[in-house]
């Protein structure tokens, strides 16, 4: 379905920038750092030098984008989740089996133009309160979890 079809009504709306990649991809980083002082201390400074020399550009590659705000409707039945203000939005069918955590709503859902399950976490901390509390009544009671 395209953005603006009329088919889709929004009960609420929740927006949040999810910088959890980037913390995981930084926690990565520092874990290799660890491992490389261990090699130096283990006497292997050379192979230690060379493996920070060789680590300094795949950590570069694999830099994370920065996240975009992400943007998630809640319909009566369905979903629509905008990935970045600048993307189209995109009509999800909610799938059973989502999980329901104090702090974190993990929402499965496969696009409705047939494509592959999409995965979407919501942290309480991102949204506000009001709009993580909609979130988890909207899905206890579509029955979804």
């Amino acid at each position: 379905m395209p953005a603006s079809s009329t088919a889709f009504c929004a009960l609420r709306v929740l927006t949040w920038i999810d910088p959890r990649p980037r913390l995981a991809w930084c926690g990565l980083c520092l874990l290799l750092l660890l491992a490389l002082l261990e090699i130096a201390q283990r006497g292997y400074v050379t192979a230690s030098l060379l493996g920070f020399a060789a680590g300094l550009p795949l950590a570069w590659l694999g830099l994370p984008a920065v996240p975009a705000q992400q943007r998630l409707a809640l319909g009566e039945a369905d979903l629509r989740w905008w990935p970045a203000q600048d993307r189209e939005a995109i009509d999800l069918h909610p799938l059973p089996g989502c999980l329901l955590l104090p702090g974190l709503v993990v929402l499965r859902a496969v696009s409705a133009a047939g494509g592959a399950v999409q995965i979407l976490w919501v942290w309480r901390q991102d949204v506000d309160r009001a709009g993580f509390r909609h979130l988890r009544r909207w899905l206890i009671a579509a029955d979804l979890c």
